[in-house]
């Protein structure tokens, strides 16, 4: 669910007019595979500077923040600049693998 949304946002906002761009989603572990921090970018329409997910009204970015920040118990911080970039990091091991 977490990159459902945006990537859904993407398709439909950050490319006008049905121009092509990409999206690149990277995941890799940090301080000793303790973390687990998920990148995505879009080098569409960039963001507002300042945007922040928790001051927006629509129901798909305060269930990505309520997602990250309640149920993974993580952090998500949005940067400005050349399109779209999201960061979202949180604890690997919270939940044990199913077999």
């Amino acid at each position: 669910m977490v990159l459902n949304e945006p990537v859904t946002n993407s398709l439909k906002h950050t490319f006008p007019q049905d121009q092509g761009g990409k999206i690149r989603i990277t995941l890799h572990q940090e301080d000793d595979e303790k973390i687990v921090c998920m990148n995505y970018y879009v080098n569409g329409k960039r963001i507002p500077d300042g945007f922040d997910c928790r001051e927006r009204k629509t129901l798909g970015m305060q269930t990505i923040c309520a997602i990250v920040e309640h149920q993974l118990q993580g952090t998500i911080a949005f940067e400005a600049g050349k399109g779209f970039i999201c960061r979202i990091g949180f604890a690997n091991g919270k939940y044990k693998e199913r077999v």
